[in-house]
C-alpha cells in the first residue's frame, strides 16, 4: 500500500487567485462574473464572463509557457467552430446554482455533472 501526503492546495478562479481568496469569495457569495476586460468582446453579444483577473504565472512557469497560459479561451473556442447553445440567463442561472451547492457543502461533482447531462441534453436538439 503507498502512502499520498497532500502538501498544499491552489486555485485560479475568477474568485481569487488561490484557495483561500477563492473559499472567501465563494462563502460571501461573491460572482466573479463582470465585463470581459482581458480582449475586445464588442463583436460578440455577451460582454460579461467569468475571467481570471490579476494572476501573475511569473515565477511559476517559463516564459513561453506563461505567454500560452494568456491564450484567450473564447478566441480559440471560436476559430475550432465552438458556438454556445445556451441563453447568457440560463448559463448564469447554472453558474449560480454550482456556486451554492458549493457554498452549502454539496457534491461537487453530482453537481457537475448533472450540469453537463443537462448540456448535452441541449445539444442532442440541436
Amino acid at each position: 500500500m503507498r502512502s499520498v501526503a497532500v502538501t498544499g492546495l491552489g486555485a485560479v478562479t475568477p474568485l481569487g487567485n488561490d484557495a483561500p481568496s477563492t473559499w472567501r469569495a465563494a462563502v460571501a457569495g461573491q460572482s466573479g462574473i463582470d465585463f470581459i476586460k482581458s480582449s475586445d468582446a464588442s463583436e460578440f453579444p455577451v460582454r460579461v464572463a467569468a475571467e481570471v483577473k490579476d494572476f501573475d504565472a511569473t515565477g511559476l512557469v517559463s516564459t513561453k509557457e506563461a505567454h500560452a497560459l494568456k491564450l484567450d479561451v473564447s478566441k480559440a473556442a471560436l476559430c475550432l467552430g465552438w458556438r454556445p447553445a445556451l441563453r447568457l440567463e440560463q448559463a448564469l442561472s447554472w453558474i449560480v446554482e454550482w456556486y451554492q451547492a458549493f457554498a452549502a457543502g454539496a457534491d461537487l461533482r453530482a453537481t457537475t455533472l448533472e450540469q453537463i447531462r443537462r448540456y448535452e441534453s441541449l445539444l442532442d436538439g440541436l
